[in-house]
């Protein structure tokens, strides 16, 4: 998660997000694509079950995949509004 704030950081110097609703939108670009990819790959090529790709995303269990992400998704928000 470290590594995506420096990135977002990163990418806000370089492309400066202009609102709120741009950045989540980036966001839940991001959080669509990489849900997409998880599921096509480790679907069709790891072949794994539906409920094997359900357990990672248990908080209660101790996984820890859906704080990353909420990153993903809250992460270009947070570092604009930080950078204002």
């Amino acid at each position: 998660m470290a590594a995506f704030a420096a990135y977002f950081g990163w990418l806000q110097s370089r492309w400066p997000i202009r609102d709120r609703a741009e950045a989540l939108e980036i966001g839940a670009a991001w959080l669509a694509l990489t849900v997409a990819f998880e599921f096509t790959f480790r679907r069709r090529v790891a072949k794994l079950s539906w409920r094997e790709l359900l357990a990672d995303y248990k908080l209660a269990a101790g996984r820890t995949w859906p704080l990353v992400l909420a990153w993903l998704a809250f992460g270009p928000e947070v570092v604009r509004s930080l950078d204002r």
